[in-house]
């Protein structure tokens, strides 16, 4: 059964976020690897998931890979500025969200933690937000 899973959100910040982890997932998992994008709801919350099965992040990084220009060593590299992850914070903290990480052994799990759009009320940007089949915001 499919259902859908609301948010309130702006479209684009969400876009960017969304697709920065994901960008995240390829460009950092191994060669040939599974990057795998999960949706739910649990405990009136709108959980976003993406892992894959590369070479993770060490526990003890990551609370300093959302600071801006961080970088890993083995990614340095790499092409990019070490703004991404920064910009997925502060979208997330724009939509009251909260961003966490897990070792998926291997690789990394990042799950955001909307507010659904059922705790919040009317959606702060409009129009909610529809995971489900993946409409978006209008202004």
């Amino acid at each position: 059964m499919t259902r859908a899973v609301r948010i309130g959100a702006d479209r684009d910040l969400l876009f960017d976020a969304v697709s920065n982890v994901v960008d995240n997932a390829i460009k950092h998992g191994r060669e040939g690897g599974v990057v795998i994008i999960h949706l739910d709801q649990k405990d009136s919350k709108a959980i976003l998931s993406v892992s894959d099965d590369g070479p993770g992040i060490p526990s003890e990084q990551f609370e300093h890979v959302f600071k801006r220009f961080y970088r890993l060593e083995r990614s340095r590299s790499t092409p990019g500025n070490g703004h991404g992850l920064s910009l997925v914070a502060a979208v997330a903290r724009l939509h009251g969200a909260s961003i966490r990480l897990f070792d998926n052994a291997p690789g990394l799990r990042i799950e955001l933690h909307f507010p659904s759009i059922d705790d919040i009320g009317e959606a702060k940007y409009g129009q909610p937000a529809r995971f489900g089949n993946m409409s978006s915001v209008t202004r």
